[in-house]
């Protein structure tokens, strides 16, 4: 029973969490573009960004295009986890969240990556360059944990009812 009551607290606490990220990162969004470049200037979109892109094989703007979608992936795939777990006793969303998780891990820890790699590769950034990436990477680093224990605590529970119906035949 205890380990029911502390699975329950712990699907509330990653609802709440993906909830959190999904209406922070929309404020955030909304605040960035309601207000003039200097003023947030360490949540802004950092010009290595930008500068990135032909070290991918891109062009600029293909840097920033893949920024975009990763973002909407981000907010579309954190949206539907939230739903996901608000719906995780349907065995179907559970396993649909699960994958949702995972693919969502893989978004954050890509961006965790870039950041991350940015900070240990140049070391003449921009001291507000260094400050944004620190803040991304940090934030990154946590949603990517998030999803991970989704995913986790997901997939055992999916693991959990195969085995019942397995035992029950």
């Amino acid at each position: 029973m205890r380990l029911l009551n502390r699975r329950a607290k712990l699907v509330d606490l990653l609802k709440y969490a993906h909830f959190t990220f999904f209406t922070g990162t929309l404020s955030v969004i909304g605040l960035l573009h309601a207000t003039d470049a200097p003023r947030f200037a360490v949540l802004r979109i950092p010009s290595n960004l930008q500068g990135a892109g032909p070290a991918m094989g891109l062009p600029s703007l293909g840097s920033l295009t893949l920024y975009h979608w990763l973002l909407a992936a981000f907010l579309v795939l954190t949206a539907l986890n939230a739903i996901g777990l608000h719906l995780q006793n349907r065995s179907s969303w559970r396993s649909f969240t699960s994958t949702l998780s995972l693919a969502n891990a893989l978004v954050a820890g890509t961006v965790f990556g870039f950041f991350a790699l940015e900070i240990l590769r140049r070391a003449s950034l921009d001291p507000q360059e260094v400050k944004t990436a620190v803040v991304y990477s940090t934030g990154f680093a946590f949603i990517l944990l998030v999803n991970l224990l989704t995913f986790s605590l997901l997939a055992r529970r999916e693991r959990i009812a195969d085995d019942e119906v397995i035992h029950s035949l």
